[in-house]
């Protein structure tokens, strides 16, 4: 305040200035003793002026403390001891470079008490920052009090920019909630909400005053449809108690490749699988590689195709297996499929690969030129025994050159019966063994699968060939002298069967001609004789069979003695 001077010479208007601060709760008189003192040097008598000096409010500076966008909640002060307050005039507003969120700050006169009540600041900052009102108080006298000031700090409130990412099905998100805002505010707790797309498989972590960065990174979603889906969180971050504003996380969940096991798929023994991976996933997504192990039956011969990162189709179609037991037994590949990186889940493939029948090895043979062969198909007698065949498959019939079929050998064909072959003969005329050899494979008709193909080799033992002899002219009742011919180039007759005698009417005379008669020797009929007493000569004819000394038969052929009668008496013929 100001005050006039005391003392002699003072003008008229000397307290016309005068400002008195009455902090006093009421009214106080300021009286001025004032000795008029005329121009001409007189003093008059002395006289009193007093001045009434209204009290004025007074009010004290206000502080506190808000979280950016939070109201202020600030009720402007009063004088404790009074006068009281009336109204307020904002005389000034340091804004610190804050943005007014809420209410209309605005410096402004005859103001309520409650007029910056509801103000709210912006602080995107990374640090508190102070808003200043200077109010002036003004009483109901009209009388303004000092000015007072209400400062408001605001606190920081973290800022985070909108997140994307993007994993596999069934991979963990592996996203990290930010511990800095985008300009470096500690932030400390998050409420988080979240919606996934319809379609996904998984729970988003959710929940309030969350403190873990890590609290959402092992969310795991399975996508088994045809496209990616997105999960979006929605998170509010806290920095020293104060909510930003909400931030999203979306993260995409690309599809996996999706498959059904495959029913089991039957395959003959030694055949190639022959199947095709697939192109496509159940839910249509391009596959790119396979990852294959594969379990194989411990009595199954063969490999199977095994490998990760596998991108031929036909990576196991060619592996076949061998199945030599009596029953069917299985490969089981488990197949891992990718999808534009993603891999699906597994899914099995299952063969059962069908027992073969197994020849026996032991059905090689020997028979004599014109005999049946004999040989009966039969399977290999194993420990367990192998699977029934309905048939055998005739692949081919090789014979020697030399060697001659009967008629009604058998042809190649299929699912013939076991004695297939058994009647079949061969003649051998040559000079030593000759071979036939019987391609065979057994049937299992039934299921379609084949053995292994067996070649039979039937060894053709040569017969002895003997031409017709005779006929020789004898006399009646001389022996005939005749030894029984043989085989010109091998194999020789070791012994002879007689097996026919025409007689054509005589009667032996000497010797003892019988039929049939078994492993005679070549001289077995030079002792024979005959009485002829007909007019005319008679034939005595012989059948002979000869035989190998490996036993084998040849063709029959005769021996022909002509008998003259009694009373013609010719030399013998030479």
């Amino acid at each position: 305040m100001s005050n006039a001077a005391t003392g002699p010479g003072q003008a008229n208007n000397a307290i016309q200035n005068d400002t008195w601060n009455n902090l006093t709760p009421g009214t106080v008189n300021v009286i001025y003793t004032v000795i008029p003192t005329g121009s001409n040097g007189c003093v008059g008598d002395f006289f009193a002026v007093t001045v009434m000096v209204k009290p004025e409010p007074v009010v004290d500076d206000q502080m506190t403390t808000v979280c950016s966008d939070e109201i202020t909640g600030v009720t402007l002060g009063d004088d404790v001891d009074g006068p009281s307050a009336a109204t307020y005039n904002i005389t000034a507003i340091n804004d610190g470079g804050l943005t007014a969120s809420a209410g209309a700050p605005a410096v402004a006169n005859g103001l309520a008490a409650n007029v910056i009540e509801d103000d709210a600041w912006t602080n995107t900052t990374n640090a508190p920052v102070d808003v200043v009102y200077t109010v002036v108080p003004v009483s109901a006298d009209d009388c303004e009090g000092d000015p007072f000031t209400v400062t408001v700090t605001v606190k920081p409130e973290p800022v985070v920019a909108d997140l994307t990412d993007g994993v596999c099905s069934d991979e963990p998100i592996g996203v990290i909630l930010p511990d800095l805002d985008d300009d470096g505010l500690d932030i400390t707790t998050y409420d988080i909400t979240a919606v996934a797309a319809m379609g996904l498989i998984g729970s988003p972590t959710t929940g309030m005053g969350i403190n873990d960065i890590n609290e959402i990174a092992g969310d795991v979603f399975n996508n088994p449809t045809s496209g990616p889906l997105d999960v979006v969180y929605t998170v509010t971050p806290y920095a020293d108690g104060c909510a930003g504003t909400p931030f999203t996380i979306t993260v995409t969940i690309s599809p996996e490749p999706v498959f059904n096991n495959v029913s089991t798929i039957n395959v003959c023994s030694d055949d190639a699988l022959g199947y095709t991976l697939p192109a496509t996933s159940t839910n249509m997504l391009p596959l790119t590689t396979f990852d294959i192990s594969a379990v194989v039956s411990p009595n199954l011969s063969g490999t199977a195709t095994t490998g990760t990162g596998l991108s031929n189709l036909n990576a196991i179609a060619n592996d076949a297996f061998t199945n030599l037991t009596n029953g069917g037994l299985t490969v089981v590949y488990t197949v891992t499929p990718y999808s534009n990186g993603c891999v699906g889940t597994s899914f099995t493939i299952t063969f059962n690969i069908r027992a073969e029948p197994v020849l026996n090895p032991n059905l090689n043979t020997m028979v004599c030129s014109d005999a049946p062969v004999g040989v009966t198909f039969s399977l290999a007698p194993p420990p367990t025994g192998f699977p029934t065949v309905t048939g055998y498959n005739l692949v081919s019939v090789t014979p020697d050159a030399g060697l001659v079929g009967a008629m009604g050998n058998a042809t190649p064909g299929n699912n013939l019966p076991a004695s297939a072959i058994a009647a079949d003969i061969w003649t051998n005329t040559t000079s030593g063994t000759l071979n036939v050899v019987y391609r065979v494979a057994p049937n299992r008709n039934d299921v379609g699968c084949l053995g292994d193909e067996v070649d039979i080799i039937v060894m053709i033992k040569p017969e002895p060939v003997v031409a017709n002899q005779g006929p020789e002219l004898v006399c009646s009742d001389v022996p005939n002298g005749v030894m029984l011919g043989n085989d010109i180039d091998a194999p020789a007759a070791v012994t002879y069967n007689i097996t026919n005698i025409e007689y054509n009417g005589l009667t032996a005379s000497a010797g003892s001609p019988t039929f049939p008669d078994l492993g005679v020797s070549a001289n077995a009929i030079a002792g024979h004789a005959y009485t002829n007493k007909l007019n005319t000569n008679v034939d005595v004819v012989y059948t002979v069979v000869p035989v190998s000394a490996d036993g084998c038969e040849g063709d029959p052929f005769t021996v022909t003695s002509a008998f003259a009668p009694s009373r013609w008496l010719p030399s013998r013929k030479p």
